[in-house]
């Protein structure tokens, strides 16, 4: 047992999303290192009610409405996070919730670099397309026994 608790503590901590679980008495049951650092918790955080740890929560609205909500933005602790928080079900009885959460400029910076690669990649499809019709054209002078048209045409590409 104590085994596997190490290891779900060390796998919660290697984890760049925040991660903060509650139980049904919206007390804190869990919270890895990239939760404390993005929302600024320095205190002992487990066994604490939410709201005295993380004023601004909605993780306990998820107990009340027992679906998960994906996707959802909101600022917490002045910070705009990206976050999916869902229940914890046990024999169809919410016993929890847990919020898997990313800072949102994270996102954004991460969605730009996507975005710019995106853009090198149809510019290299551009470029492509382009050398394949020149060397169609090549082809072509060659086939029509053009070969000085072709060199021609090499010389002035």
């Amino acid at each position: 047992m104590a085994h596997l608790l190490v290891e779900r503590d060390a796998s919660f901590n290697a984890i760049h999303e925040g991660v903060v679980a509650i139980n049904k008495h919206e007390k804190i049951t869990i919270m890895n290192e990239a939760a404390r650092r993005m929302l600024g918790v320095k205190e002992k955080a487990i066994g604490r009610n939410i709201h005295e740890v993380i004023p601004d929560t909605k993780l306990p609205e998820i107990l009340s409405i027992g679906k998960p909500l994906y996707r959802r933005e909101f600022y917490i602790q002045g910070r705009l996070v990206f976050s999916n928080r869902i229940p914890i079900q046990i024999d169809g009885e919410t016993v929890g919730a847990i919020a898997i959460f990313q800072d949102k400029s994270d996102v954004d910076r991460l969605a730009e670099e996507l975005t710019g690669v995106q853009a090198f990649v149809d510019a290299l499809r551009v470029q492509n397309h382009e050398y394949s019709n020149k060397l169609h054209t090549i082809a072509g002078l060659i086939q029509l026994d053009e070969r000085k048209k072709a060199l021609q045409y090499i010389r002035k590409i």
